[in-house]
């Protein structure tokens, strides 16, 4: 497994409604967004912040089962903040974790043999019961298998143990937000191992979510050049590209991306935000509308990035369909409040014209 950005781990999007000859239009800024995908940590609880816990069950899809004969594992990336955990499936199938912030995640169950499946989640009162819990069951099939296949560079196999212990203690303090202690434990594991492209690549992910994304793209880079097979600095760059305002070389890298992993939500999701960047509209269409196929509630928000596409096409009726679909994937979204009154602006609008 390996991490990667995704266009949206923090969506920064910027709405505001604008009134003029008393129609109501809508006007998006899109900053970047960014998909990370493997090791990345939820924001800490503000104090007095409600948390939560997530009661989980991994069950086989053909016969509503739990799957014996191996332990799946489960991993909990934050989208917004550098967070990461993990745990194992008991035999029942249940797992679970406490003290979450309420925010969106990723969610990698790792089953050895049958391959990994990712799904976006949110965590957050919507979806909670009078106990502040979370309960979600997951069924799991050989064929959420990634396509990509992972190939070990004979480079990362020679990483020292050395540089490889740091790298795990950064992990530790990932999962406990100690993100500057973790940022001088993988340093650490690059000066004794320079060619280790996991730690440039884990780092650069830290960057990203901190807004240093030229540090991001020297990082990502670097892990690049050293494992060329590697996908996750592959989408990740795409990412921090498009961040620093280099849209025509981030389409280049997340085209690169969706070769690599067709089945990618991130990665459809980024290249469908670098051809809307471009008015590349039919191109830009066909990918959102793939990384909605593959997780509707993708935590890159497919959905507003759709819905501006259809501002900019002037169909009212697809925006609005894209915006209400989102409220009711992320009802606990901070943008939903600004959402609805942008909704009842452009209904009313519709209605009046």
């Amino acid at each position: 497994m390996c991490d990667f950005l995704f266009t949206k781990g923090l969506t920064m999007l910027t709405i505001f409604i604008m009134v003029l000859s008393g129609k109501a239009t809508l006007r998006f800024s899109c900053m970047a967004w960014i998909l990370l995908i493997l090791y990345i940590p939820t924001c800490l609880a503000e104090p007095g912040e409600e948390r939560y816990e997530l009661k989980g069950k991994v069950v086989r899809a053909d016969d509503g089962k739990p799957i014996k004969g191996v332990i799946p594992v489960v991993f909990l990336r934050g989208v917004t903040s550098p967070f990461t955990t993990n745990t194992l499936v008991g035999p029942s199938g249940n797992f679970g974790f406490k003290k979450l912030s309420p925010a969106p995640y990723r969610l990698i169950i790792a089953v050895p043999k049958w391959g990994e499946m990712e799904k976006s989640i949110e965590i957050g009162p919507s979806f909670a019961n009078n106990k502040n819990q979370i309960e979600m069951e997951f069924s799991f099939s050989p064929d959420y298998q990634t396509e990509t296949t992972d190939v070990v560079s004979l480079k990362q196999l020679t990483v020292p143990g050395k540089a490889k212990k740091e790298y795990r203690e950064a992990l530790k303090k990932l999962e406990k937000n100690e993100v500057d202690k973790a940022i001088t434990l993988l340093k650490k594991a690059i000066k004794l191992a320079p060619n280790y492209s996991d730690a440039w690549n884990r780092l650069g992910t830290i960057y990203f979510v901190s807004g240093e994304y030229a540090e991001a793209e020297h990082h990502f880079r670097k892990a690049m050049e050293i494992d060329p097979n590697a996908f996750a600095p592959v989408v990740n760059l795409g990412a921090a590209l498009y961040a620093l305002g280099k849209i025509e070389e981030s389409l280049l890298f997340n085209k690169k991306a969706v070769s690599m992993d067709p089945r990618d939500p991130l990665a459809n999701s980024q290249l469908g935000l670098s051809y809307l960047a471009l008015k590349m509209y039919s191109k830009a269409e066909d990918h959102l509308l793939k990384c909605k196929s593959l997780d509707p509630g993708h935590f890159s928000h497919p959905q507003v990035t759709l819905a501006e596409l259809y501002r900019q096409l002037k169909d009212t009726q697809g925006m609005i369909r894209e915006l209400k679909e989102f409220i009711f994937y992320h009802p606990d979204d901070a943008k939903v409040p600004a959402l609805r009154k942008i909704l009842a602006e452009i209904e009313s609008a519709s209605e009046n014209q």
